[in-house]
């Protein structure tokens, strides 16, 4: 019971770690995005400004692209890292369903093992009972034979004197 208990505390706290992990990719996903918009609006000014300053739209193009680069790379490495915690959940909850049919199949062997040390009680009772009978049968055939042997050494006696 204690197995199954932190098991389910495991998978509990796996589920848990695996929303926090989703709700964290959410909120990056979403400032990637907030910071990609914010870039693609500074890229757009910087056109309207391109008579002003090429060089300056170009920088800013490379750097939309390096951020959209990262915020890609990101949401990847986060897509990742979920799928992993996804396999971590189903492998826990595997092995917890393993350990709840163990733990059930154990229980069974208890039962049955129970069932047999009693009739396996009951039979050395009834064992130990027929011993008792036996012996107190031998104990009086023995008496008897005690005194049979008496008398015949008696009557022996009787009859060699009878001689």
């Amino acid at each position: 019971v204690a197995e199954r208990d932190a098991m389910e505390a495991s998978v509990l706290a796996a589920r848990a770690e695996t929303r926090a992990l989703r709700d964290a990719l959410s909120s990056e996903l979403a400032d990637a995005r907030a910071e990609a918009d914010e870039t693609v609006a500074r890229v757009k000014r910087a056109e309207a400004d391109a008579a002003e300053s090429a060089a300056a739209a170009s920088r800013l193009r490379r750097e939309a692209d390096r951020a959209e680069c990262e915020a890609r790379e990101k949401v990847e490495r986060l897509e990742t890292e979920t799928r992993a915690k996804d396999v971590t959940i189903a492998t826990v909850t595997r092995e917890k369903t393993n350990a709840e049919r163990r733990f059930s199949q154990a229980e069974a062997e208890t039962a049955n093992a129970d069932e047999r040390a009693a009739l396996l009680t009951k039979r050395l009772d009834e064992y130990v009972a027929k011993l008792k009978t036996s012996t107190a049968t031998l104990e009086r055939l023995s008496k008897e034979n005690e005194a049979l042997a008496e008398r015949l050494a008696f009557a022996e006696a009787k009859s060699a004197s009878l001689l």
